[in-house]
């Protein structure tokens, strides 16, 4: 049986490896030092991006990372949304380099956050531009 101990054990351990838009952007403006990797294609990074993020897709991780992060420096990482695990993946890849995961994508950011799109971010059922 589950005791809310484990509840809270659960949770607390998984904060210490996540975070939300929210937390980030409040990490940027408070000036705190990381990396915020975009881990999604070419294409998709060109729809848009998290302000201050660098591109470094999943497949590209494992030879890019050593070069472009220093060692030490937090990480926060992510891919389209909750439901999509490239975050986490780039996260196994990157092992003693990684703080913290971001699964959520640049559109989370649309309505509070600055994006630095390429050109409209389209979902299927419209077209967001984003400012």
């Amino acid at each position: 049986m589950t005791t809310p101990a484990d509840i809270i054990a659960h949770y607390r351990a998984k904060l210490a490896f996540e975070t939300d838009p929210s937390d980030v952007y409040a990490a940027q403006k408070a000036g705190e030092s990381f990396v915020l990797v975009d881990t999604r294609s070419a294409e998709a990074w060109a729809q848009g991006r998290a302000k201050g993020a660098i591109h470094l897709p999943t497949r590209e991780i494992a030879d890019r990372a050593a070069a472009e992060i220093p060692a030490g420096t937090p990480v926060v990482v992510y891919c389209w949304s909750p439901g999509c695990n490239g975050g986490d993946k780039a996260a196994a890849v990157l092992r003693q380099n990684f703080a913290r995961a971001l699964g959520t994508s640049p559109t989370a950011y649309r309505a509070r956050f600055t994006c630095r799109p390429d050109e409209p971010i389209r979902l299927p059922d419209r077209e967001l531009a984003l400012a």
